[in-house]
């Protein structure tokens, strides 16, 4: 068998197929790739909670994880039950016995999954993203809750309505972003924290400002506010609209996981 991890598309892998019987092909890929024709597909959903445990237990340890397995379950959720998240932290807590399994919690644990390979992978699907795409992920990062709607995503990006559901059907596509049940969008912790990343480095302050000044407006319109606050992302300090710099109420968007984050100072 050969194995073809994170293919771009068909061209990509189609020279690389095996052209007789009895050996097949087994391709990753972040995108459909409909053009191979009559391949077998099937959807990967990140792992169960219980699967992930066991991930954990493999890579880290079983002594490890029975220290404290609902410190390992929150570790595990962090990750978004991402199979190579796991499997790198679960080989940083085997080879780091000093540290505690508090010692990971939300920034340091992100940000080493993310230096141990996978910023290597979501930035492989992200250059090949189309320009609007692309800014939207790295917007989508300000939003202070989990989930966010297609009219939330329009108010970030200033572009009409029908652009914006193009680019996020473009990220959906490419597996940067997931719908939910409500029919909103939602991004993995990690593609989260990616975006974080990359929107100090590659969007402009006043574009930043920009899109908070509509995100603020936006949810005003709906009834609702927004707290604002000091946030600092990788050691850049996100601007904040100067007409809402006194700004600090309390949020009256629906209660969900996450709601407590704040928006930049």
């Amino acid at each position: 068998m050969i194995v073809l991890d994170n293919a771009a598309d068909a061209e990509q892998v189609r020279p690389l197929l095996p052209g007789t019987r009895g050996c097949r092909a087994l391709i990753t890929s972040r995108r459909p790739l409909p053009d191979l024709g009559a391949a077998a597909r099937y959807p990967v959903p990140v792992l169960a909670p219980g699967d992930s445990l066991e991930l954990l237990r493999a890579t880290a340890g079983a002594e490890r994880v029975a220290m404290d397995i609902p410190a390992v379950q929150q570790i595990a959720d962090l990750l978004g039950h991402l199979p190579l998240a796991l499997s790198l932290i679960g080989h940083h807590m085997r080879d780091h016995p000093a540290w505690t399994l508090g010692d990971y919690y939300r920034e340091p644990l992100l940000t080493l999954a993310l230096e141990d390979g996978v910023r290597t992978a979501l930035a492989a699907s992200d250059t090949r993203l189309p320009k609007g795409a692309r800014r939207l992920l790295r917007l989508s990062a300000l939003h202070p809750l989990e989930e966010l709607d297609a009219a939330t995503a329009t108010a970030l990006l200033g572009k009409p309505a029908t652009v914006t559901e193009y680019h996020l059907a473009t990220l959906t596509t490419a597996h940067l972003i997931q719908r939910t049940a409500s029919g909103g969008f939602q991004l993995h912790p990690l593609t989260h924290a990616y975006a974080e990343e990359r929107i100090c480095v590659d969007e402009p302050a006043t574009h930043i400002r920009q899109a908070l000044a509509r995100l603020l407006e936006h949810s005003r319109g709906r009834g609702a506010t927004v707290r604002l606050g000091t946030r600092t992302l990788h050691g850049f300090r996100l601007p904040m609209p100067r007409q809402h710099a006194e700004a600090d109420v309390e949020p009256r968007l629906p209660q969900q996981r996450g709601a407590g984050r704040v928006l930049a100072a």
